[in-house]
């Protein structure tokens, strides 16, 4: 049969005559036969005196613990970079009790490095008891020991293992022992260590490329690990339209190659690129051509070199791109343009390249004077003028080559004569402003007033006075022509003015006025006369005209002057017989002399009253009778009477 025991024993080392603080040596309960042993108790002090006990105080020998160790990892892969814990069992499988307290080693592989410990009594620290560097010993103890047959509590050592570990397998080795002899305990445990790198690229640039100018990409690599990278590259293939220039970076070498038709930029950065490190900025220059317009779509990709760092990472940024093209721009009027009537200017814009403007396209016609803007129209504008200003814009793209025209309808007034310049501007996006300018003749317009009166008038001949008078809106700049072709009853013999140049000619006057006359202002008058052959008492009426003045060629007529025919007297009747009593009465009143009705030449037909004079009865003194004959005497004033009318007659029909 069998007990537990527990045995103190405390010892006191004598030196130089003092005695110094005991010793106390413990041995820990152990299960011992009940045959007496020997008990040898080994001082604190590699100095102490030893003190052998009485054989009567011996004590039996205590049964051999057969330990055991082993090492699991909390994964069978690992990634350099990342940490890994490893599980320690030890166990005693007796017979006897593993005594505490335990001690236990372990070698850690190069590559890992020891963070923590845990496990219900256990202590860890490097073997040399300064700092754990990557591949160094531990040691841990455990102060409870192990009964045979059990488990010590489980101890997990956390390790972290470098991102630059190379990819292999990684063992732990450990050994346990403890104050109880025995077997010493061990074991191993192994992983396999492989190397992840998560490699990132951003690409961005700053502002607008313009065609035929340089834009410039700049990449921001990243290695969000776990582990170190190297041979890492970058590549990018240039969209249409962009062509490598140049790259700049620390550590970076690049080139370029063109398969297919795409320049493909590949760029290579030398060493290693730890763990949430990023590397050196990256900068890749390119032309940018009319092809990349309006946006180019340029994406770049990273990765590594190295086998084991499998994965990609890309980055996509797009440019945009700014048009470039120039202006072909025209101005045309269409037809002649003249003073009061209606004029047109058709404006058109073409893009020239290398690229499309994307518009608006504006074309800002600023009129000069005497140029009123009416309307604009054309396939896509919209026109508006303030004041003088007209602005028209059409909408959306306008591809190389393509005219767009519009129409400016105008209204020509005076000031625009004798001839006006109009220049209009084109813009668009990506375009310089471009002018054209069109001058044109303008017609000017010179109305003409024509005021005809009848100046005097004895007995058949006629004195005409005319009056040219301008009433613009421009001066005359052509000479100015009055033509006067009488009238029926009417015969012309002349006409004369100052500065006038006149002449008769089968019966028109034409007269020719050559100085210019400004707007309201009159040439002086023209004097027209002529001899009326209508019958007597008709009314003649005479119409001239102008002509010229202007290149229009309007022709204005003269209000109409009249003139009257004079009729002569109708002489008195004789009488047949004689009175034979001479009147008693008094002389009464003349009867009054009814009206006769006379046509009127070159007249609408309206009869006109006009009194013909007829001799009133004289009331003559009363003579007495001698009883004379009268008779020759009144017959020979009759006859004198009808020879004046005779005369008359005959004068009027020389005329």
């Amino acid at each position: 049969m069998s007990r537990w025991i527990r045995t103190a024993v405390s010892c006191l080392r004598h030196r130089a005559g003092r005695h110094e603080a005991p010793y106390d040596v413990r041995v820990a309960p152990r299960r011992v036969a009940s045959r007496p042993v020997a008990l040898l108790l080994a001082a604190a002090s590699t100095t102490a005196s030893l003190v052998v006990l009485p054989a009567a105080a011996s004590v039996s020998a205590p049964l051999p613990a057969t330990l055991t160790a082993t090492v699991t990892p909390s994964s069978g892969t690992v990634a350099a970079g990342q940490q890994l814990t490893w599980v320690v069992a030890v166990t005693d499988a007796g017979p006897g009790d593993a005594a505490g307290p335990l001690t236990l080693r372990a070698a850690l592989p190069a590559g890992l490095s020891f963070l923590s410990a845990a496990g219900s009594g256990w202590s860890c620290r490097a073997d040399n008891g300064g700092f754990l560097a990557p591949g160094q010993n531990l040691v841990c103890s455990q102060t409870d020991g192990v009964p045979a047959g059990s488990a010590a509590p489980a101890l997990e050592i956390v390790t972290q293992v470098e991102p630059d570990t190379p990819p292999g397998t990684s063992t732990t080795t450990v050994t346990v022992s403890s104050l109880t002899p025995g077997t010493p305990g061990s074991g191993g445990g192994s992983v396999t260590v492989s190397r992840a790198a998560a490699l990132t690229v951003v690409k961005s640039h700053q502002g607008t490329a313009e065609v035929g100018g340089t834009a410039d990409f700049t990449l921001a690599v990243h290695n969000a690990g776990p582990s170190t990278a190297d041979g890492i590259r970058v590549t990018d293939p240039l969209p249409v339209g962009l062509t490598y220039v140049g790259a700049t970076g620390t550590g970076w070498t690049c080139a370029s190659a063109t398969t297919g038709g795409v320049q493909t930029v590949t760029c290579d950065l030398a060493g290693t690129l730890a763990p949430g490190h990023d590397a050196p900025t990256l900068t890749l220059a390119t032309s940018v051509g009319a092809a990349a317009y309006p946006a180019a779509a340029n994406t770049a990709t990273v990765s590594s070199t190295d086998p084991g760092l499998t994965g990609t990472s890309s980055s996509t940024d797009t440019l945009p791109v700014a048009p470039r093209t120039g202006l072909v721009v025209t101005k045309t009027h269409v037809g002649d343009l003249a003073v009061g009537q209606p004029g047109r200017y058709v404006v058109s814009v073409t893009p020239t390249g290398p690229t499309a403007t994307p518009g608006p396209v504006t074309v800002t016609d600023t009129l000069p004077a005497g140029l009123t803007f009416v309307r604009g129209t054309g396939a896509g504008w919209s026109c508006a003028a303030t004041g003088q200003v007209v602005t028209c814009s059409r909408a959306g793209a306008l591809a190389v080559g393509v005219a767009a025209q519009v129409a400016l309808d105008v209204e020509v007034g005076a000031a625009a004569a004798p001839g006006v310049t109009n220049s209009a501007v084109a813009s668009a996006p990506g375009a310089t402003p471009t002018t054209a300018e069109d001058t044109a003749p303008v017609t000017p317009l010179s109305r003409l007033t024509l005021a005809k009166t009848l100046a005097d008038q004895h007995g058949d001949d006629v004195t005409y006075r005319l009056v040219a008078t301008s009433t613009g809106p421009n001066p005359t700049t052509e000479p100015v022509v009055l033509s006067d072709p009488g009238a029926t009853g009417l015969r012309l013999t002349g006409a004369t003015g100052q500065d006038w140049d006149c002449g008769l000619a089968s019966g028109t006057v034409t007269c020719r006025y050559d100085a210019p006359l400004t707007p309201g202002a009159s040439a002086p008058p023209v004097t027209v006369t002529g001899v009326l052959t209508a019958p007597p008492g008709a009314t003649v009426r005479n119409v001239a005209s102008l002509t010229g003045g202007d290149p229009q060629g309007a022709t204005t007529p003269s209000n109409p002057a009249s003139a009257v025919v004079p009729t002569p007297p109708t002489p008195p009747t004789p009488p047949t017989t004689p009175p034979t009593t001479p009147p008693t009465t008094p002389p009464s009143e003349p009867a009054p002399v009814p009206p006769v009705l006379v046509p009127v030449v070159g007249a609408p037909h309206v009869p006109v009253a006009h009194p013909v004079a007829r001799p009133a009865p004289v009331a003559r003194p009363s003579l007495p009778h001698t009883g004379a004959d009268l008779g020759p005497e009144a017959l020979l004033g009759a006859l004198l009477l009808g020879s004046g009318g005779v005369l008359v007659l005959a004068r009027r029909r020389r005329a």
